[in-house]
């Protein structure tokens, strides 16, 4: 799944899908109207298929209403911290807190990326607790959740009677939504991959006393239990986790560097600096339509979510799934890097929120607390403030 979810990139190659698909909505609506043809694209490629974050919010609802239906464990969470529910519960309700355990272990590692923690116990009680704290009932969100995929392939049937879509592009249009799901797959079987790789690499940190930090820039080839009786192989993992690289030369093999032969390799490479201009708008791709105004606040790392208010414009190099508590707060996501299947651009559409993708230099000109409005009907940024 990993794999095959690359063909993505390749097929709207600098965004050459999207345009070709756009200029074919040019004919048959007859509208030049970028903000127009832009959503008009969006309502025919966004998936009806649900990904995992929304399975697991589906899932998570149905506790949020085991708890909405019981008083006892109501009050739980509406008067104490999630650390503190969870001692609790440990003590008052263990059936309750083995449901909590085994969503974790479902979906814990949908946030986990490279190297972790992933979602842990305690994050899904608080995401139960601001649900109950909300005061909307469950069952009401849940609805809106599959009446929103039913509406979605309503209103994609509604489109291509309107402007009668011939069957070629009905499957172009079909492909591009596959393509947006399958991305995602993409990144979850990475992230999944790496979540169980690391049970292995504990056992054996756990055998071999060699930290998991290390044991991480070993080289599939290098499994080999009697490597890890040589003393010399924590020295080398030492120097790779201190500065190394690997890329494919044109015989299509791995060249691997370390320590200084790496850092001269990287200072002979040409880089090209990008110009940081006066502008007061900013140009990228649209990747879900729609209009946001609020304050910006740049988030590149998980230690920049604690920075974002809600409402406030998420703007960052590329998001990934360890920033999702950031993006659910934000009005909309501004991105230097991506393109129609990036993560940035298949979350904004399932939260149905604004978003502006591949303007190359937004995090380098806006900065914290830039008043900004972003139109992503037209693919512009405005600076206001």
């Amino acid at each position: 799944m990993h794999v095959s979810g690359w063909f993505s990139n390749f097929v709207d190659h600098e965004g050459q899908g999207k345009k070709a698909l756009l200029e074919y909505l040019q004919k048959k609506t007859g509208s030049s109207d970028l903000a127009y043809l832009n959503k008009v694209f969006f309502d025919l490629t966004v998936s009806s298929s649900f990904s995992n974050f929304e399975k697991q919010e589906i899932e998570l609802l149905k506790l949020v209403q085991e708890v909405y239906e019981n008083q006892k464990l109501k009050s739980l969470f509406k008067n104490y911290p999630a650390k503190e529910i969870f001692q609790r519960l440990t003590k008052e309700n263990q059936t309750f807190l083995k449901k909590v355990k085994e969503h974790t272990e479902k979906y814990g590692w949908l946030t986990y990326q490279f190297e972790g923690p992933g979602w842990q116990e305690k994050d899904f009680l608080e995401m139960i607790k601001e649900k109950i704290q909300t005061g909307v009932p469950p069952k009401k969100l849940l609805k809106e959740i599959k009446l929103k995929k039913q509406k979605i392939v309503k209103n994609r049937e509604r489109l291509f009677k309107k402007f009668k879509i011939d069957r070629k592009h009905r499957l172009l249009f079909k492909f591009f939504e596959d393509l947006v799901f399958l991305k995602g797959y993409r990144k979850d079987s990475l992230f999944f991959g790496c979540y169980t790789r690391d049970k292995i690499l504990k056992e054996i940190s756990r055998r071999t006393k060699i930290p998991i930090k290390f044991l991480r820039y070993l080289y599939p080839w290098e499994f080999n239990l009697s490597l890890f009786s040589k003393k010399s192989i924590v020295k080398i993992l030492k120097e790779r986790y201190r500065y190394h690289l690997c890329y494919y030369r044109e015989t299509k093999n791995i060249k691997i560097l370390t320590g200084s032969e790496a850092k001269s390799f990287i200072k002979e490479l040409s880089w090209e600096a990008v110009k940081k201009e006066e502008t007061r708008e900013i140009y990228g791709d649209v990747a879900s339509p729609g209009k946001a105004k609020g304050k910006v606040c740049i988030v590149n790392e998980v230690k920049d979510i604690s920075k974002i208010n809600k409402g406030d414009i998420l703007v960052s190099e590329a998001t990934n799934p360890n920033l999702m508590p950031a993006i659910k707060k934000a009005a909309a996501i501004v991105t230097d890097m991506g393109g129609l299947t990036c993560h940035a651009a298949i979350v904004s559409r399932e939260l149905g929120i604004p978003c502006v993708i591949g303007t190359k230099v937004a995090t380098k000109v806006l900065k914290d607390g830039d008043l900004v409005e972003v139109d992503a009907n037209k693919g512009i940024v405005r600076i206001l403030k």
